[in-house]
């Protein structure tokens, strides 16, 4: 009977050790409304350009149509990845520096 309940305890601790691995999902989605609620206030106070400014500008910058984005936080500040097929028919992945629409990097 001892050895059952020392297994249970046993079996017990590592569940509580692994429950912050096991469902992140709240988490996560927690940690998305909360990033997205930042941009939207980064928007509004004008530290970043919205979404259609960014994409005029890149649009006209490379030369074709944005079908992709995704806006994030960086250590070194908020940045649009996007990604455009040009009117060749390319597709360039390019970092927009999100405050004054100018391409960080282009691929």
């Amino acid at each position: 009977m001892m050895l059952k309940i020392g297994n249970i305890c046993l079996l017990l601790t590592a569940l509580m050790f692994m429950a912050p691995w096991v469902d992140t999902g709240a988490y996560n989605t927690a940690y998305a409304l909360s990033e997205h609620d930042e941009a939207l206030k980064a928007i509004k106070r004008g530290d970043i350009l919205s979404y259609s400014k960014i994409k005029k500008r890149v649009e006209l910058q490379l030369n074709g149509r944005m079908v992709g984005e995704r806006l994030r936080r960086t250590n070194r500040g908020w940045v649009y990845e996007v990604r455009v097929r040009q009117n060749k028919g390319r597709v360039v992945f390019a970092i927009i520096d999100a405050r004054t629409g100018k391409i960080l990097q282009q691929k």
